[in-house]
């Protein structure tokens, strides 16, 4: 079967220019504008139907010579608000923009006391929206997509009962939001943990005000997804479907139950080289990739003194990665648990945090690149000191460096079977 992506589809692009102006009302009379520089800051983008609806600022730094021949410097916002069209954009598509000032034009007053500063704006706006799609493999450029590996969704109820921080006479409104806090894939399933967060607005029989209490639930579940494996993503969206309470006849308590959906997406990052189309799509080229391999060795004070070693675990808490000419430098926390019986016969679990770092040559990356890492612990040679009050530590990382950039490409589409 032609491989399940999740991708961004290009919906369409335009470029809007505007014409701002401004007079600047100057600190010390000028002789002369010596230079202007001028960036955009707070930009803010919101997509209407075939329209994106532009806002921010125009930083305008003005250096001018005074009549005292010293060279001042002020700097000028200049707020704006502008639309571009795009035929097809929705509201919640994704959208990029990219903002140059080409010009400012300064036209300095005779009295040299205000100076109009005209500035020419140019921003290039993309609008894309992400979808699932079948794509055809072929024998061109190779792109990294996630791969959907396998979806589900779970209806959970939440119950509890609320002690409201002063007796009630009414509830007059109650409302719940859930949040997932985490998520992660083991084999077949994927467990989701998160809390109710309940908003609760009642009438108290002490002083007949309106007071408002706030309940977090906690609660973890396990979604069922056949085919997927530790290593992959899961990703996990949440909707309220109802909500019902029952204030008790003392007003002290409310009974709160909350019924919502968890809807569960697990994707794996894929290597796809694909046949050239006509589907636009916003995907990350592999330019190049290579494997690090690297021995991480740490010493690990044990308190109390170990008899014995029961097990050793590693993983990779943290890692990033910085892509300069020609090479990839990636540096981590390596987060090693120890699991140790005492001297007293008593179980014992250590938790040790080591930093690492490496670097791999990889010819085409360049600055302004993306890298992906993907770590994995290959082995762990543990040692422990005669005496028991240290654990010496060797453990054989393998990182999976991709250098990725950022390109529209024009690719095919399965077709329907």
């Amino acid at each position: 079967m032609s491989p399940l992506v999740k991708t961004e589809v290009m919906v369409g692009e335009n470029t809007g220019r505007l014409l701002a102006e401004t007079t600047v009302t100057l600190a010390t009379p000028a002789v002369k504008i010596r230079s202007i520089a001028a960036d955009v800051t707070n930009l803010v983008a919101n997509v209407i139907e075939d329209n994106v609806i532009l806002e921010g600022i125009i930083r305008q730094h003005v250096f001018y010579v005074g009549t005292d021949t010293v060279v001042h410097h002020q700097a000028e916002d200049l707020p704006f608000c502008t639309y571009v069209v795009i035929t097809g954009a929705q509201p919640g598509m994704n959208v990029e923009v990219f903002p140059t000032v080409e010009q400012v034009l300064p036209d300095l007053a005779a009295d040299g006391n205000t100076v109009t500063l005209k500035a020419v704006l140019e921003m290039l706006v993309k609008v894309g929206d992400t979808r699932q799609l079948n794509l055809q493999e072929g024998g061109g450029v190779t792109y990294l997509f996630h791969q959907v590996r396998g979806e589900n969704t779970v209806q959970e109820v939440s119950k509890s009962t609320v002690a409201l921080a002063a007796p009630a006479l009414k509830i007059t409104d109650a409302t719940a939001q859930v949040v997932v806090t985490d998520s992660h894939v083991i084999e077949d399933k994927v467990v989701v943990e998160g809390r109710v967060r309940s908003q609760i607005c009642y009438v108290s029989l002490d002083d007949n005000l309106e007071h408002h209490q706030a309940d977090d639930i906690v609660f973890s579940t396990l979604v069922d997804v056949p085919g997927v494996a530790p290593g992959m993503t899961g990703k996990v969206n949440s909707r309220v479907e109802d909500v019902l309470y029952e204030l008790s006849p003392d007003g002290t308590a409310l009974a709160f139950q909350v019924a919502f959906e968890l809807f569960v997406k697990v994707t794996e990052d894929v290597e796809l080289a694909l046949a050239p189309g006509t589907t636009l799509i916003k995907a990350e080229q592999v330019v190049g990739e290579d494997k690090l391999h690297t021995l991480v060795e740490s010493t690990c004070v044990l308190a109390p003194t170990a008899q014995r070693i029961k097990q050793v675990t590693a993983e990779v808490g943290s890692v990033a990665a910085d892509v300069i000419p020609g090479k990839v430098i990636v540096q981590g926390i390596l987060r090693q648990r120890i699991y140790f019986t005492g001297v007293d016969d008593i179980n014992y679990e250590r938790e040790e945090e080591v930093p690492f770092m490496g670097y791999v040559a990889i010819g085409e990356a360049v600055p302004g690149m993306s890298a992906l890492v993907t770590p994995k612990v290959n082995g762990i040679v543990q040692e422990l000191s005669s005496s028991g009050d240290s654990l010496r530590q060797k453990v054989m990382l393998e990182l999976h460096v991709r250098v990725l950039q950022t390109v529209q490409a024009a690719v095919a589409e399965a077709a329907e079977l």
